[in-house]
């Protein structure tokens, strides 16, 4: 935009300059919008077991399940933890790194 502006100066409150930067601007925000959406959509693909099994991908989590007197325990954890590395946690984590692609 800075160069475009820079090469054809335009007056900076006319209607077709604020026209075009709209028209950019909207283009920016349907590319990010796309790749958020297909990596949210590529993560629940790989989170869900029919796409697992047609696709024949292996699973991205591998929890192991304990019983620790008389209760069970998941190991990892599926909620978040202290130590942030619960199933819930790398999930989180995952979905604002997919989001910081508006950063």
């Amino acid at each position: 935009m800075k160069d475009t502006l820079d090469n054809i100066k335009p007056d900076k409150k006319s209607r077709p300059w604020l026209d075009y930067v709209d028209y950019v601007n909207g283009l920016v925000i349907e590319g990010i919008t796309i790749a958020i959406d297909s990596s949210m959509q590529f993560m629940a693909d790989q989170l869900n077991i029919k796409s697992n099994q047609v696709n024949m991908w292996s699973p991205i989590f591998e929890i192991k399940v304990d019983l620790e007197d008389g209760d069970l325990a998941f190991i990892p954890s599926i909620e978040s933890n202290e130590r942030e590395n619960g199933i819930r946690d790398i999930v989180n984590s995952i979905v604002n790194d997919f989001i910081s692609i508006a950063i």
